[in-house]
């Protein structure tokens, strides 16, 4: 997937690969989960993934904005 002219790192199986603490995929600031990460997975699986990738996105978007994020 290319998003501004960057492109978002795959595996071989084109299984997004994320930083598994954030959900951070290889272009900062874009985040992702769910079954283009992990492939076919549970619900829950995937709410845990949005979990983290949503308390990431916070601290993200409070850093852009100028405050710590925590």
């Amino acid at each position: 997937m290319k998003i501004l002219n960057k492109q978002i790192i795959a595996d071989s199986q084109g299984m997004h690969i994320v930083n598994s603490e954030n959900m951070e995929t290889s272009i900062k600031g874009v985040f992702a989960g769910g079954d283009i990460v992990g492939g076919e997975g549970t619900v829950i699986e995937a709410m845990g993934m949005a979990k983290k990738a949503s308390s990431a996105i916070i601290k993200h978007l409070l850093k852009k904005g100028g405050k710590d994020g925590k």
